[in-house]
């Protein structure tokens, strides 16, 4: 029938339509439930004895093109004879005190997890407060990872901080194995917030942590031997370049401005950057060049330098043994420097040595991670900015996280 065929097409199944009214800009569903029985709430038993007629109420229950869908529902009122109280029957698909039904907040949060709130808002004809309320009611801040990995097998954690507002960084901790995705954003980066995170994840998830993946922070692999002592700690390859680079760089600019206090000219005015940090074999042959004048030109950069290339060559290496003897004979040059900061800097490798070494077990890093900062920068421009940390985490939870909208299917079970 018509109405069976309305009921399919608008996830309505568990409901008998009525009568259907279309108006401009929404349609009107009025619906009631097939059963003249409920279960009571209070003992469990079932009763047939009608109370009263509710009320007609209203519930949004999604959109058909340009036109919000309305059930108009008048929910019983029943008596249990065993306890003697009344109740509401219950409404499929739609919580206590809900405006909207799971199908329409589903809907919500489908849009929200590829456009910003003022653009769901304005295609919905709906507020912010709205879809702020829905999106803090239905995601989590730290949903449970186990449903969303295999039951079997390690697991690799990765952890990084990226900006929430300016200088205002949070964590994102994120599973590299056996599937990559999102985790949780937590929402500080003090070590206390992440101690309670990991401390809350369950014990059969902990146990099957086989290593994780940090930058070089000293208080997080602290954290990590304590809370994860099984766990081996990996230093993320991507920021021991990256932190090679910085302290050539450094020396480039102390360099630099220890020749134009001096007074010199010629190459010791401005010493060129990028041939420095830019890898060897991708350099043009007049960048080349220009490497090979400055390198000549100042041995104590050229120090620093060959540090770098030889953190390069570590990670080339074909194999664990091969990367610790490249390692040693790195640090073993660099402390034979005369500068005092290569020297700290050779200090700092060996104290990091084996958790750099770790890499060459799974050849894990965080590159998934610096990727998902990539798309959260996205996020953020598209939405001009968050100010509540909550809805931010929420937000992005949503949009890197599919599984998120699983509970919400946009269906009514009967």
């Amino acid at each position: 029938t018509m109405a069976q065929d309305i009921a399919a097409l608008l996830d309505v199944q568990g409901y008998v339509v009525y009568g259907v009214e279309v108006k401009e800009g929404e349609v009107l569903l009025r619906v009631g439930r097939p059963r003249k029985e409920a279960r009571c709430p209070h003992c469990g038993r079932v009763s047939r004895r009608v109370h009263a007629a509710g009320r007609p109420c209203r519930k949004l229950h999604g959109w058909v093109g340009a036109r919000k869908v309305y059930l108009v529902l008048r929910r019983r009122r029943f008596l249990c004879k065993d306890c003697g109280k009344t109740f509401s029957e219950p409404a499929p698909g739609i919580r206590p005190w809900a405006r909207m039904t799971d199908r329409a907040q589903a809907q919500l949060l489908a849009d929200l997890a590829h456009s910003s709130f003022s653009a769901v808002a304005r295609r919905r004809g709906t507020s912010y407060s709205a879809i702020r309320r829905v999106l803090e009611t239905q995601v989590p801040l730290a949903p449970d990872p186990r449903p969303m990995l295999p039951p079997e097998g390690g697991i690799s954690l990765g952890i990084d901080e990226h900006s929430f507002r300016g200088n205002n960084l949070v964590v994102t901790v994120t599973c590299l194995r056996p599937v990559r995705m999102l985790l949780a954003i937590l929402p500080d980066d003090r070590l206390r917030t992440l101690r309670g995170y990991l401390k809350s994840l369950p014990r059969e998830f902990k146990d099957r942590v086989e290593e994780v993946c940090i930058d070089m922070k000293e208080g997080y692999r602290k954290l990590i031997r304590e809370v994860l002592p099984g766990a081996r700690v990996v230093v993320d390859k991507f920021h021991v370049i990256q932190d090679a680079n910085r302290r050539v760089d450094e020396a480039r600019r102390i360099e630099q401005q220890v020749q134009r206090e001096a007074g010199k000219r010629g190459i010791g005015v401005a010493i060129p950057k990028w041939p420095l940090l830019k890898n060897r074999e991708r350099l043009t042959a007049k960048r080349e060049q220009v490497l090979d004048r400055v390198l000549r030109g100042y041995p104590n950069l050229a120090a620093f330098y060959r540090l770098k290339e030889d953190l390069r060559a570590v990670y080339a290496s074909p194999g664990p043994q091969e990367a610790a003897e490249r390692l040693s004979r790195a640090i073993m040059n660099a402390e034979a420097g005369e500068d005092a900061e290569l020297r700290r800097w050779s200090r700092t490798l060996r104290h990091w040595r084996a958790e750099i070494l770790a890499y060459f077990h799974r050849r894990t890093t965080n590159g998934f991670v610096e990727g998902l900062h990539t798309k959260i920068k996205l996020l953020k421009r598209a939405s001009y900015g968050f100010r509540n940390v909550g809805v931010y985490v929420r937000r992005l939870l949503l949009a890197c996280l599919a599984t998120i909208l699983a509970p919400l299917a946009p269906h009514l079970l009967t």
